[in-house]
């Protein structure tokens, strides 16, 4: 389904980003955010994932620092109309309208070519992208194959997509057939029983995340004896 969904909407983004500029993409976990990074790889275009923490105002810098043609916002906020923007009903629209089309692997996202642009805050407080490669990317799920092990099925994705963590549940987790077990900011708010019993009942065994939000899940005490391997990263 995924890929079907991904298919769809690169033929979209195909008919709609004639420049080959990059798509930003504004939202949390939901799960069409990865359908969205997948369809921008089918036609050579660099997304630019933004969370939903940072206010419009950042999402517009960013925007007009990549010189967005579209922007695909889950976030539920309304958004200038300076941009064509895409919400998650019209989505579902291109998926039903393109949902025989077959990308072409010409199109797809070159070696040398750039997969997505992450922003920093930096020093000085302005957004500033970092650009990685399909090569760049290629390195480090190459390298790092060998810290995901083969007997974890489940792996946590809750490291937002504004960071680079979160790539190892995206380019090496999901390639290698592990469900990816969503934790969004909504769920966060909730009761840590809650929380608790949808890592148990789904048997989350592949940990990933920031040492800080370990330790505040370990305050919380939601762990169970399914988890087989912890990988933090992101600070120290």
């Amino acid at each position: 389904e995924l890929w079907q969904r991904s298919e769809a909407l690169s033929c979209f983004l195909r008919m709609n980003c004639y420049n080959k500029k990059p798509l930003v993409i504004y939202g949390d976990k939901e799960i069409d955010i990865i359908v969205a990074m997948h369809a921008a790889l089918k036609v050579g275009i660099p997304y630019v994932p933004v969370d939903i923490l940072y206010p419009v105002e950042r999402l517009y810098k960013i925007a007009n620092q990549v010189e967005a043609e579209l922007i695909i916002n889950f976030s539920g906020k309304i958004l200038d109309d300076d941009w064509k923007i895409l919400n998650c009903i019209q989505l579902e629209e291109i998926y039903n309208t393109f949902k025989d089309y077959i990308s072409c692997k010409e199109q797809w996202v070159k070696e040398k070519s750039l997969c997505y642009i992450l922003f920093t805050s930096g020093s000085t407080g302005e957004p500033k992208g970092v650009p990685i490669s399909r090569e760049n990317l290629q390195n480090f799920t190459n390298w790092f194959r060998m810290y995901v092990k083969d007997d974890c099925k489940v792996a946590l994705n809750q490291v937002s997509y504004s960071f680079d963590v979160s790539v190892i549940a995206l380019y090496l987790c999901l390639p290698l057939k592990k469900k990816l077990l969503c934790l969004d900011k909504e769920m966060l708010k909730k009761d840590a029983s809650l929380i608790s019993g949808y890592l148990v009942d789904n048997r989350l065994d592949y940990w990933i995340s920031t040492p800080s939000f370990l330790d505040y899940m370990l305050f919380l005490k939601v762990f169970s004896k399914d988890i087989k391997s912890i990988f933090v990263a992101g600070e120290k």
